[in-house]
């Protein structure tokens, strides 16, 4: 079971241009396609609303909230 953790920084220029949206999506189809990873995971502080609504965007899904308030999503 092959997985991968990614995380996105966008500069605060570029926010809000989908761009992390379409960054995730394309690092998923080269992570599958040339690394045959199975799953990819994010950990994401509870409070960075913009980075969740941007993961979930690009398909991930919370699976669990840890003891430090950081969620945890897949694809």
């Amino acid at each position: 079971n092959t997985y991968a953790e990614v995380n996105i920084a966008i500069a605060e220029n570029y926010q809000g241009q989908n761009i992390g949206t379409i960054s995730l999506i394309l690092t998923q189809i080269h992570l599958k396609k040339n690394y045959s990873v199975k799953k990819i995971i994010a950990k994401i502080k509870k409070e960075n609303i913009a980075s969740i609504r941007c993961f979930e965007k690009a398909g991930f899904k919370e699976i669990k909230m840890n003891q430090k308030k950081i969620i945890i999503m897949y694809i």
